[in-house]
Formats: structure tokens, C-alpha cells, sequence
């Protein structure tokens, strides 16, 4: 099986990661495997929030517990 290589503090338009998407989503497992791949907790978007200001926005309190 070949291995797929991505970056995971690649941004899109809002410079917004990847670990933006799964912190409001709630997506912990992703967030986890994000985060221990390398992904930066403390990158800031294009309006200065951090991934965590996005889990709080829509309410994921297991993702905040874990973030």
C-alpha cells in the first residue's frame, strides 16, 4: 500500500488548517491524529482565532476537554 503524504497545516483561503475543520466539528479522533502529526495548535486564522476559539464557537465541549 503507498503511503499519501499531505501537510497538515495546509491552508485554505481563510488560513484555516485542517484541525479548524475537525475542532468545529467535533471530530476528536481526526483532531487527535491531526495533532500527532504535526499539526500546530496555536496557528491563527485570518481573523486571529485558534482552533480551539472555533470548538467553543459552535459548542464542542469534548472537543475543548480534549483540545
Amino acid at each position: 500500500m503507498e503511503s499519501l503524504l499531505i501537510h497538515v497545516d495546509g491552508e485554505d483561503s481563510n488560513k484555516q488548517t485542517a484541525l479548524y475543520f475537525a475542532a468545529a466539528g467535533g471530530h476528536v479522533h481526526v483532531a487527535r491524529r491531526l495533532l500527532n502529526a504535526g499539526a500546530n495548535l496555536k496557528h491563527q486564522d485570518m481573523w486571529f482565532q485558534q482552533p480551539h476559539h472555533w470548538a467553543a464557537n459552535k459548542g464542542r465541549v469534548s472537543m475543548l476537554e480534549f483540545l
